[in-house]
């Protein structure tokens, strides 16, 4: 009788392990919670996805964080015995200490109540959830999305959405150049600093542009700068002015935290739509408008 036990206890093992092998890594990200079982794992090369940043008013969302990328949805069983909360604690932990950053979390019922579906998701959302959890990942040039989606009693949801790679040889100045030119001209102009449309969250692939920035500042401790946003001109000067001044502060708010440039070296300014290299009148124009300067001070 031992050796048919044996026999169906290796069986079963083997099932398990077949059952979560992938080719696929955003599955290892989240390992799943103790006592529940995968259903569903489906992956999309690229998709957009809105995700919930804020709480419900009013019964609708009250801000969405549009995504592109590649995408994958888990669905897991909901494991007996557990409250939502401690289902919802662990997630929230196991993100954290995977160098995660926590961008919203919400309970019932301040996640809802809402049944609208969101592009690229394919369920409601915030319809039943319990608990939610949208936190964010930036390593290695690459911004990686996790949403946990608890629905006690019935499933919990888990989306990784890795946003498009950066393409990479795009710097074309480095802080040797940055330097050159704030020599010749008291400023330099500097592109490849990348947002969302209305937004002044740095973007993954403006990186390497402010990896430069900080060598120039590193090698050159005497220098100091005004970081001076522009925009195009589309919307209203006093939007626009405001964001100019947002992003430049993003981008000195990176040199600081995550280069160490002193911060009394770094003054963030906005100038809007009101200094333009070239006409508004085209997209290729409004490109060039858009844009970070580096001014000695």
């Amino acid at each position: 009788m031992k050796q048919p036990m044996v026999a169906l206890v290796l069986a079963c093992l083997f099932a398990i392990d077949v059952a979560f092998a992938s080719d696929n890594p955003d599955e290892r990200i989240l390992k799943p919670y103790a006592g529940t079982e995968i259903r569903l794992n489906e992956m999309k090369d690229f998709d957009e996805l809105e995700l919930p940043l804020a709480a419900s008013k009013g019964g609708k969302i009250a801000k969405l964080q549009k995504v592109t990328g590649r995408w994958t949805r888990l669905e897991y069983t909901y494991p007996q015995g557990r409250s939502g909360l401690e289902v919802f604690k662990n997630y929230s932990d196991a993100l954290t200490q995977g160098g995660f950053k926590i961008l919203f979390s919400c309970r019932q019922p301040a996640c809802g109540p809402e049944a609208g579906n969101f592009k690229g998701l394919g369920y409601s959302w915030p319809y039943d959830t319990s608990h939610y959890i949208l936190a964010q990942l930036d390593r290695n040039g690459e911004r990686i999305w996790a949403q946990v989606d608890i629905r006690t009693g019935l499933v919990i949801f888990v989306n990784v959405i890795r946003e498009k790679a950066m393409e990479t040889g795009k710097v074309t100045v480095n802080a040797e150049a940055l330097k050159m030119g704030i020599a010749d001209e008291g400023h330099v102009a500097v592109y490849g600093i990348e947002f969302d449309t209305n937004r002044s969250e740095l973007k993954a692939a403006s990186a390497p542009i402010i990896a430069e920035i900080a060598k120039l500042m590193i090698a050159n401790p005497n220098l100091r700068i005004y970081v001076v946003g522009h925009t195009d001109n589309v919307g209203t000067l006093a939007s626009n002015l405001d964001l100019s001044v947002r992003r430049a502060k993003s981008v000195v708010k990176e040199l600081v935290t995550r280069h160490k440039i002193a911060g009394n070296r770094l003054s963030g300014q906005g100038v809007g739509p009101l200094v333009p290299v070239a006409t508004n009148g085209t997209d290729k124009g409004r490109a060039r408008n858009r844009r970070v300067d580096l001014v000695q001070q």
